[in-house]
């Protein structure tokens, strides 16, 4: 039987993090590396005798899910976030992929309880179980992703996902908003994208019109009907959001500078 390790970061999941490890107890291990969360998160995954617990500051997710899989023990990898759950069916899936099959990573799909309703998933298949010694982390600050040398198979089951940050629209604004238009301002600035004079209406008119065409006709949000139509409307103002940050950080650096 080969062997798995479940690996999860967290910052301040106490009303996460006992459900999410209680669905992955069956992995050989489980790696969380926190990001010294004020709340009770490290005190209850110190319950678990196979939870191994790391603390490190957070720069970005790219960095952060890099610094966590170099934790991992074990040949494969599980990745998931502390408000996702692995059902029995899609644990035992896993489990019989990588005793049975040669390939080297598997992507997934996720179901998702959004603004109290199940909904589907806008995003394409992820991937989440893949070979340690295959893959590692872009140093993306947001949106970052596995880069994985080998090939790569789809699993039929997939995650639960419960984010906090979509139980009200108050939540997602002040929580998913918020915190991941600053680090995608970061990111942008990283990668050289600038706000400038000719620019400006593609990326605060054209880019988020885009992007709610995108998730609400092409990936179908308005099956979920009014939810659909509100979450992809709020995906489009993050990228406002973000875009906004991205020129208030140019001024301030400008300024800064006295350029």
């Amino acid at each position: 039987m080969r062997r798995i390790s479940v690996v999860i970061i967290t910052k301040n999941e106490e009303g996460n993090i006992r459900d999410c490890v209680e669905s992955v107890k069956w992995a050989d291990e489980i790696v969380v590396v926190d990001d010294y969360s004020t709340d009770k998160t490290v005190e209850i995954c110190r319950e678990y005798p196979n939870v191994k617990i790391y603390l490190n500051e957070m720069k970005g997710f790219g960095s952060q899910k890099q610094y966590a899989l170099d934790k991992a023990s074990y040949e494969w990898i599980l990745f998931i976030d502390a408000d996702e759950r692995v059902t029995p069916e899609l644990g035992r899936e896993i489990i019989e992929k990588i005793n049975k099959e040669h390939y080297d990573g598997y992507y997934l799909r996720r179901n998702n309880f959004i603004f109290g309703k199940w909904m589907l998933d806008y995003k394409p298949r992820a991937l989440r179980v893949f070979k340690k010694e295959s893959a590692k982390f872009n140093q993306r600050y947001v949106h970052e992703a596995v880069i994985l040398k080998g090939k790569a198979g789809a699993l039929k089951e997939s995650l639960i996902h419960i984010p906090r940050s979509c139980k009200s629209i108050e939540n997602y604004i002040s929580t998913y908003v918020n915190r991941y238009s600053s680090l995608a301002a970061r990111d942008f600035y990283k990668r050289g994208i600038r706000i400038n004079r000719k620019n400006f209406m593609f990326y605060f008119v054209l880019k988020p019109k885009l992007i709610f065409i995108q998730k609400f006709l092409l990936k179908r949000g308005y099956k979920d009907g009014w939810e659909g139509f509100l979450l992809s409307f709020l995906s489009a103002c993050a990228y406002i959001m973000s875009y906004a940050k991205l020129w208030e950080m140019q001024r301030k650096i400008r300024d800064e500078e006295g350029i």
